[in-house]
């Protein structure tokens, strides 16, 4: 049985909308430090946390991409002490989306140290211009499949490698056909989830909704380990 769940991905993973509704401050960056906890229990990967009784730790980013995802996976390994004891989560998001590293991005206090990606999703970002010449250049379904491969198969291989439970899943809609041991490709958040906020992301019964799905995929495999 493992003793800590990680989550890696996006905003989905992240619990992006999920706001207390004590929470009245108003100045974003002081409001999402305020609304911290809230957010955190109420994700899926709180309840999952809830659930098994372990605890989490969440890599989820706002408007991330599959590139962010393998980045903050690859430094949790180099600073995670036991990471075979630990059951890993990664919520694949759009492959279309990338990421680039800025050293310089502007950061507050209680940023993890990794805080330095800018991405794709991100509008009127320093690394805008660069971003729209990318996209034009070199935007095709063969650049998607190749990070879809890419990010899946790194997950898969690397925790095949240290044996470290993993389970894949799909955010949003993918049609790349891969079979990993650790990827659940008929599973896809965006198309089974309808309890949504306004922005388009779960609401609490959502998240409800997928942290049982999760559990339906889970605990087989923690009967076969």
């Amino acid at each position: 049985m493992f003793k800590k769940i990680v989550g890696f991905g996006d905003s989905w993973m992240y619990g992006a909308e999920l706001t207390d509704p004590n929470n009245f401050i108003t100045e974003p960056h002081a409001r999402g430090l305020c609304n911290f906890a809230y957010r955190e229990r109420n994700c899926f990967l709180g309840q999952l946390g809830q659930y098994y009784n372990v605890p989490t730790e969440n890599f989820g980013i706002m408007g991330g991409s599959l590139q962010s995802a393998t980045w903050t996976f690859l430094y949790w390994l180099e600073h995670e002490p036991d990471p075979e004891s630990c059951l890993v989560l990664h919520g694949i998001t759009n492959s279309y989306r990338f990421s680039h590293y800025n050293p310089n991005h502007q950061v507050y206090l209680n940023d993890p140290p990794w805080n330095r990606f800018v991405h794709s999703t991100w509008p009127n970002s320093t690394f805008e211009n660069l971003i729209k010449q990318q996209t034009v250049l070199t935007d095709s379904p063969e650049l998607h499949r190749l990070r879809y491969q890419e990010a899946t198969m790194l997950f898969d291989g690397i925790s095949a490698r240290r044996n470290i439970m993993t389970v894949q899943f799909n955010v949003f809609p993918e049609d790349h056909q891969l079979e990993l041991p650790t990827l659940f490709d008929n599973v896809c958040l965006k198309s089974q989830i309808t309890d949504t906020k306004s922005g388009g992301h779960p609401n609490e019964t959502g998240h409800k909704k997928i942290a049982q799905h999760l559990i339906n995929l889970i605990d087989p495999a923690i009967i076969v380990a």
